[in-house]
């Protein structure tokens, strides 16, 4: 009897030990899948970055010939130009600050951070990334309207 009652002990251990492994395992694909969700959106940034410069020496050119030509200087029309042309580079100078930080600020939890740790952490950062994201492409677009 004490036999039986210690092979079913030493079998409910193994399927519990086998379950939690499981459970483990289903944690680690979650957690690999919203972090890579996080650097899909991160890359897709990264790679509008050159554009947003190009983009922004474009319209600062074009503000400064503006500014430059004595025959629009007193041009209200031309310095409301200017002034929108101006303000569109301060938006992709803070959208490509706001990438850089963002990357500055990125550091990924501990390994031994709990699942819940993690899942909190990199939905907080797929937030965050978003709105950095958000903020490149409403850039790009105004910039691109006014080139």
């Amino acid at each position: 009897m004490k036999k039986i009652l210690s092979i079913v002990a030493v079998l409910a251990i193994a399927f519990n030990f086998a379950a939690c492994n499981g459970a483990a395992e289903e944690q680690n694909k979650q957690i690999d899948a919203i972090k890579a969700e996080v650097m899909k959106v991160h890359d897709d940034a990264m790679a509008k970055m050159g554009d947003l410069g190009t983009l922004e020496r474009a319209l600062d050119e074009k503000a400064t010939a503006i500014k430059n030509d004595t025959t629009m200087a007193s041009d209200s029309i031309a310095m409301v130009t200017v002034t929108n042309y101006e303000t569109a580079v301060t938006s992709i100078k803070n959208a490509k600050s706001g990438m850089m930080e963002w990357m500055n600020n990125f550091k990924a939890p501990a390994d031994e951070a709990t699942f819940e740790e993690k899942m909190a952490f990199y939905q907080e950062e797929m937030k965050k990334v978003t709105v950095v994201m958000e903020d490149i492409n409403t850039s790009l677009a105004t910039g691109e309207e006014m080139k």
